[in-house]
């Protein structure tokens, strides 16, 4: 049996030696990116989903850090890796893709490459040291499992303003997701030109969805916007020599649109097109109509508009709204005898600003 003052310098070397091991910083990641592309957390999901593990934390004094780097070129996306150290810098890889989520994934694999390289090379000092010391107990209590990140929440993509008839989008295997984010809009303006001479306010609240497909790299491809709305028209006068009429009325509207932007925590770009209709109650009074009285007269039209949103936290957000009307059918007031009072113009235009919430 050996004495316990032999067998203390053998622990210290073993305590040392595991010691050295674990204060021995591993390497960062350093993600370098367009906003268009996955996150930095999506491309550590896509490392870990091929069979290996980078720190989401640096130490303070990291020994190698690994770079990558993303940049949008005339024909797509160009993607590099270097790994940096105090010793120098490692050799640069490249690799070009039409998407970013192509360049994205492809640079997933030379990182995780690079990462178990580095774990094979360590292995054996790790087992000349501290591993042999270890009893099965102290090897399983190691730092526990990283946790599942959270999935990212944010939203971003666009429709192109002259979608192709076939479109192709090549994902690596995985979990297609698939997301909606509802907006509702209040909206306040005025409309110029649906009565001659006559400004009209206007108030509106507009609900719309947007459909978002998610692949397995992070990269997130919006699919289909479309909305719904609801509007009146408050009280307007077109006066004559002899009659007053005021106008007031009730609107409604559906339709699709395109979005050059949309980013659910930030700017959100519209181009939109719409067909509804309305009711408009004209009351008119005055020498030219034998008494008050009352019409009630529909119309159609179909409006083509645009807007812009800024999405203010994850909640509520600002719009302005502008856009032109084209009314399918006239309205037109008439006093006692059947004479024309006023006939509405064949298009209108439109602006708005307002507040709305977004899920």
């Amino acid at each position: 049996m050996k004495s316990p003052a032999l067998l203390l310098p053998t622990a210290l070397v073993v305590g040392l030696g595991a010691a050295g091991v674990s204060a021995a910083p591993g390497p960062v990641l350093r993600y370098e990116a367009p906003e268009v592309c996955p996150s930095r957390s999506a491309f550590l999901a896509a490392v870990r989903a091929r069979g290996a593990s980078i720190g989401d934390s640096a130490p303070e004094q990291p020994k190698r850090t690994m770079v990558v780097s993303i940049q949008s070129t005339e024909g797509g996306y160009e993607g590099t890796f270097q790994i940096r150290s105090p010793e120098g810098v490692s050799g640069r890889r490249e690799v070009h893709g039409s998407t970013c989520g192509e360049v994205v994934n492809a640079l997933a694999v030379v990182t995780a490459i690079a990462l178990r390289d580095e774990q094979r090379a360590a292995e054996p000092e790790v087992a000349g040291h501290a591993a042999d010391a270890k009893t099965p107990a102290a090897r399983e209590s190691g730092p526990p499992p990283e946790a599942p990140e959270e999935p990212e929440t944010r939203l971003r993509g666009h429709t192109p303003l002259f979608p192709g008839r076939h479109q192709t989008w090549q994902v690596p295997a995985g979990t297609l997701k698939l997301d909606q984010a509802l907006s509702i809009t209040a909206l306040g303006g005025v409309t110029v030109g649906l009565i001659p001479s006559v400004v009209m306010p206007r108030y509106d609240l507009t609900a719309r969805t947007a459909t978002f497909l998610t692949g397995p790299d992070g990269e997130q491809r919006l699919l289909a916007l479309a909305g719904l709305r609801v509007g009146a028209t408050g009280i307007g006068r077109y006066r004559t020599a002899d009659t007053t009429t005021d106008i007031r009325g009730l609107s409604f509207g559906m339709g699709g649109c395109l979005s050059p932007t949309y980013d659910s925590l930030g700017w959100v770009v519209l181009v939109c097109g719409e067909y509804g209709g309305g009711i408009l109650a004209l009351d008119t009074s005055g020498p030219g109509a034998a008494s008050e009285e009352t019409e009630i007269v529909g119309y159609a039209l179909v409006d083509l508009g645009a807007e812009v949103e800024y999405h203010l936290g994850s909640l509520f957000h600002v719009a302005l709204a502008i856009g032109g009307e084209g009314n399918i059918s006239q309205v037109k007031a008439t006093r006692a005898d059947g004479s024309t009072i006023f006939e509405s113009g064949l298009g209108a235009f439109r602006a708005s600003a307002g507040l709305g919430l977004h899920f």
